[in-house]
């Protein structure tokens, strides 16, 4: 038995794979900046239905937010082997999950726009070079964390429109002080400012939400454009949860600046297990 994982911030998707049968499975995400090892062996023990499994299954591929340093690679290596003490592990980065579920064995750069962002150069096997991630308090952009952080903003400063803030109020009717307080003494603030995109999916069509959207998504294309040469940007692939569900303006977007965007995915979860079944 193989368990394939791509794990974001927010949630862990797991795909279990046995002579041709694949079942796919949930839980919350397990990052190493924000959950420490027991936490890993706690969560999947909350599911059955991959805890029951634990001693079957010989090969474990990780691929985690969080997971790009050897340090924490190592934690949810120990983490992992502790919970299935049969299975050879490996852990890497979300990123390189990403960029194997979008392109396989093809070259590109490949996207993670869900709760946090991330880009990185594929040769067809490794990662060969990235954007600096900065994480959720100086980087993300683009993300669901990024939008989430400018839209609480502009609602605090009393910068949106009265029609928006009455929309806004409905969902959130916490005192503006409220939600900022909530927010400084959240476990994992980047889930929090990310659970306002729904309320920008929401709003898609108004003028001003349209404006914050580009605006963010555009500092997203900056940084590509930085750190890739032109020709690079011709094939740029995209995954998560954001960029599924902004698909249409990232695709507008991004060919004003002459970037070309090939795919959106909503998870990069199909074509790992595509990858996985062709080197096995």
């Amino acid at each position: 038995m193989i368990l394939i994982a791509d794990s974001g911030s927010t949630n862990t998707q797991w795909s279990l794979m046995a002579e041709g049968d694949v079942q796919t499975y949930q839980t919350m995400g397990l990052n190493p900046y924000f959950n420490g090892v027991a936490m890993v062996e706690e969560e999947i023990g909350r599911h059955p239905e991959i805890w029951s499994y634990r001693t079957k299954i010989h090969e474990v591929f990780f691929y985690g937010s969080g997971c790009g340093s050897e340090k924490n690679m190592r934690l949810m290596t120990g983490a992992l082997e502790n919970t299935f003490p049969q299975a050879s592990v490996t852990v890497d980065s979300d990123l390189l999950g990403a960029a194997r579920g979008l392109f396989h064995q093809e070259k590109g750069v490949a996207c993670i726009l869900g709760t946090g962002s991330n880009s990185g150069l594929y040769n067809g096997r490794f990662i060969v070079r990235t954007t600096p991630a900065l994480g959720y308090i100086l980087g993300d952009e683009g993300s669901g964390n990024h939008l989430g952080k400018e839209l609480l903003k502009t609602y605090i400063h009393q910068e949106m429109p009265e029609s928006l803030r009455k929309k806004f109020r409905t969902q959130h009717p916490q005192a503006p002080m409220a939600l900022l307080d909530e927010l400084y003494n959240h476990p994992y603030p980047n889930r929090f400012l990310a659970g306002f995109t729904p309320f920008l999916r929401q709003n898609i069509n108004d003028p001003y939400i349209e404006k914050l959207l580009h605006h963010s998504f555009d500092q997203f294309f900056q940084l590509l454009e930085k750190h890739y040469p032109a020709d690079m940007l011709q094939e740029i692939r995209i995954t998560g949860s954001v960029g599924w569900a902004f698909r249409d303006l990232l695709k507008g977007g991004s060919h004003k600046r002459g970037i070309k965007i090939t795919k959106i995915e909503s998870s990069p979860m199909k074509g790992l297990i595509e990858y996985h079944k062709n080197i096995h």
